[in-house]
């Protein structure tokens, strides 16, 4: 799955050449292609394939083409860009001149990302794969998402789990529709973890993962909730199937509200716990106090320590 992807020129950091420079302002100006030639030319052998593909993200056909006309390599990472800034002359111009990419899977997967339907009907249809439907999905893009399947992608759990942990409501809902019989208890428990973790505004995700056929609630849920501070997503899985836990659940998800200075989470649970559990939500306060108590303690041996120190040395001076 491709993540949100820096342009070129971004991951190549800050461009020091004077002859880039210079090629950038040409870019800008409307003058003749013979001045964008001559400042191409200037460049080395290089710096004109990475021109190229400034060229493709600054959308500049005209520039690209004397790029490749002065021996810039057309490269994947040219037809990257292409995809990214969805420019269709720029893509006709790269599959006329053979650029390399047009028959690997892996720009399916960019096209799905970005949104770009058309470069996959128009190039992709026949090599479209998981990696698609999982890409298609981390970018919340529905229609690709629809697209790649009616072209043969599957949709395996890596594509709900993209689409649950990035609060995709419709991709995770269409996941689930057309393959939740597939999705294993593990399967939908990593993606109710993930979910449980992004915090409030995630309930409604949550609520279109229950209806997986594999879905079961699990403990962990409260305890990865509490420990991220998501209040309303606690109470959620403490109203609809959260309360039955043990001791050693209960100690968790006290600990992890407490520990992570989420106390409302902690009251929460003490407030909705069986009277098994209760005796472990107290066993965690009052570490709690007794924790306090020492900060405070260890702070005033150290203020009063201090203070003798200060008192010994001005005596001797």
């Amino acid at each position: 799955m491709p993540a949100i992807a820096p342009t070129y020129a971004q991951r190549r950091g800050p461009i020091r050449s004077s002859q880039f420079m210079d090629l950038v302002r040409a870019f800008g100006l409307n003058g003749v292609d013979r001045d964008l030639q001559h400042v191409i030319r200037a460049l080395k052998a290089e710096e004109r394939h990475d021109a190229a593909v400034l060229a493709v993200e600054m959308r500049n056909l005209r520039a690209l083409r004397i790029c490749h006309e002065e021996g810039a390599w057309l490269s994947a990472e040219c037809l990257r860009a292409a995809i990214r800034v969805d420019d269709y002359g720029i893509l006709m111009f790269l599959w006329q001149n053979k650029s390399p990419g047009f028959d690997e899977a892996s720009m399916a997967a960019v096209a799905a990302f970005t949104g770009n339907a058309r470069f996959i009907t128009d190039f992709m249809k026949d090599l479209v794969d998981e990696r698609t439907t999982s890409a298609a999905a981390a970018g919340g893009q529905l229609g690709c998402l629809r697209l790649a399947h009616s072209y043969g992608a599957p949709i395996k759990a890596s594509a709900m789990l993209n689409a649950g942990e990035r609060g995709h409501l419709n991709c995770l809902r269409f996941c689930v529709a057309v393959s939740g019989e597939d999705f294993t208890a593990a399967d939908i428990e990593r993606c109710a973890n993930a979910v449980a973790a992004q915090g409030n505004d995630f309930i409604e995700i949550f609520q279109a993962l229950q209806s997986a056929p594999a879905f079961r609630w699990n403990p962990n849920y409260l305890v990865v909730a509490a420990s991220t501070g998501a209040f309303h997503m606690a109470q959620f899985i403490l109203e609809n199937g959260g309360r039955e836990l043990n001791t050693n659940q209960a100690r968790d998800v006290a600990r992890a509200g407490r520990t992570s200075g989420h106390r409302a989470c902690y009251e929460l649970l003490d407030r909705n716990s069986s009277g098994r559990a209760k005796p472990s939500l107290r066993e965690e306060a009052a570490r709690d106090v007794a924790a306090v108590i020492f900060i405070a303690a260890a702070a005033s041996v150290f203020v009063s320590t201090y203070r003798v120190l200060g008192r010994a040395f001005s005596r001797q001076d």
